[in-house]
């Protein structure tokens, strides 16, 4: 082959290709929405009256933890739970010999880092009755309340997370699957085929063939440089989901209220209890992403690893301590 012909077969093909995917996927991405409708012009309500859940769907595939903390607040305003405020209280760690010493030292000191701090507290209400709640609000609950819990902290809710990671990553992928269906049955997205991903691994395949067949391997060095564009079409491939008009259309206005929360009001520094002050806004706007702060209230993001070690002097006696008790103790009855 003549080094024209290798140059249009090692480096233009592959880029000519990724183009063509990039072609054929525009409507599998959702970048294909008019960035323009979502820059100009706010939205001083709520882009409508669907659940809190569902509009966090909408606006990003990654809902969960945003779209339950706003189910939380829609759920604090009609009563069903109660959101607070309290003081962090102490509560005595477990130490025993098998825990290793610098595990048992970064608990203590995150504990001892936790004192006279204050935390979220969501309390059930008593006459809650199941029947009455959304399908979203049950599930919102659910994963919250672990193991039959009627109150609980923010951080009691993150050992949780690290304590039941299977029930809750379970319960997240049932609530992905719901406001999928949902989206998918009111006709905001449709789904696009894998085919375009196949398509890109045939091409892929019949490429690297075609090298090796008409060149041998001395085609290799060429091949590297065509790599980049064979990455772009297989990336452009990838199966995603794509807005319908009516989708469309609610995902612009959930952007023009984020940007009207965002940019003229000062919810994003609005803390969890301030949904009496703020309502439905509030409630609206840690579904669109536009009160960051309040998820994280409720969801802390636990780093054990990073905390301090706690002095050697304060693991010992935290051993001692936990074997007093554990000798005053009545003998369980034989």
């Amino acid at each position: 082959m003549s080094v024209i012909t290798n140059f249009l077969y090692y480096v233009v093909l592959p880029y000519a290709l990724a183009l063509a995917m990039v072609r054929l996927s525009d409507r599998a991405r959702f970048a294909h929405v008019d960035r323009s409708d979502i820059r100009d012009g706010y939205l001083r309500e709520p882009p409508s009256t669907d659940e809190p859940m569902f509009l966090a769907r909408v606006m990003d595939e990654d809902f969960v933890l945003s779209g339950v903390t706003a189910t939380l607040l829609a759920l604090e305003r009609k009563g069903v739970v109660r959101i607070e405020r309290v003081p962090t209280a102490w509560r005595c760690l477990r130490i025993d010999d098998r825990m290793d010493e610098a595990r048992a030292a970064k608990a203590l000191a995150q504990r001892a880092a936790s004192l006279e701090r204050e935390t979220v507290r969501v309390s059930l209400a008593a006459d809650v009755r199941p029947e009455r709640l959304t399908a979203y609000e049950r599930m919102a609950l659910e994963q919250v309340f672990v193991d039959g819990r009627t109150s609980i902290t923010a951080e009691e809710l993150a050992e949780a997370r690290l304590e039941v990671p299977a029930y809750l990553a379970r319960q997240g992928r049932r609530l992905s699957d719901m406001a999928t269906r949902d989206m998918q049955g009111r006709h905001l997205v449709e789904g696009v085929s894998p085919s375009l991903f196949w398509l890109a691994v045939v091409l892929l395949v019949a490429y690297v063939l075609g090298a090796f067949l008409l060149v041998g391997f001395d085609v290799l060095p060429m091949i590297f440089f065509g790599l980049p564009g064979l990455a772009m079409m297989v990336a452009y491939s990838r199966p995603r989901e794509v807005y319908t008009a009516e989708g469309r259309t609610l995902l612009v206005r959930c952007h023009a209220f984020q940007r009207y929360l965002v940019e003229l009001t000062r919810t994003r520094d609005a803390r969890l209890t301030d949904v009496a002050l703020w309502g439905e806004q509030l409630v609206y706007g840690v579904a669109v992403n536009a009160v960051g702060a309040a998820p994280r209230e409720l969801f802390p993001k636990v780093e054990s690893g990073r905390a301090p070690a706690a002095p050697d002097w304060y693991v010992a006696y935290a051993r001692a301590h936990d074997e007093k008790n554990a000798s005053s103790r009545p003998l369980p009855p034989s």
